[in-house]
């Protein structure tokens, strides 16, 4: 059976996993529907007109989605961590047993069973 200590951390690294995709999914999701809808960029009128795209407001657009994909990123990489620690401890431990119990002798061989003596003859 696996060892299963720190509980608690590795909840916190499922739910940090967890919102990262949440950010990523919704917080895209808005920066696109409010940043380029909002100020036209999908309908093809020139910068400059009424209702066109203004490159200032695409560029701020392009750079908060940029911004929600690197914090999902580093939500997504705070899980990662806590994992890795979690198992770089479990080896650590691992490694420290087996050489603790490195200096020690195994036990000897139990001796062999004694033979039955060989059948007699009858004539």
């Amino acid at each position: 059976m696996e060892d299963r200590r720190y509980s608690s951390l590795r909840i916190v690294a499922v739910l940090l996993r967890v919102l990262a995709v949440i950010v990523l999914l919704l917080g895209g999701a808005f920066v696109i529907l409010g940043g380029f809808g909002r100020f036209g960029a999908f309908d093809g009128l020139p910068p400059g007109l009424p209702g066109g795209a203004d490159p200032g407001f695409t560029a701020a657009t392009l750079v908060s989605l940029v911004g929600v994909a690197l914090y999902a990123l580093f939500l997504w990489a705070g899980g990662a961590m806590i994992t890795l620690f979690i198992d770089l401890e479990r080896n650590t431990r691992a490694t420290a047993d087996m050489m603790a119990n490195m200096g020690r002798r195994p036990a000897p061989p139990p001796p062999p069973a004694p033979r039955p003596p060989p059948p007699t003859q009858r004539l």
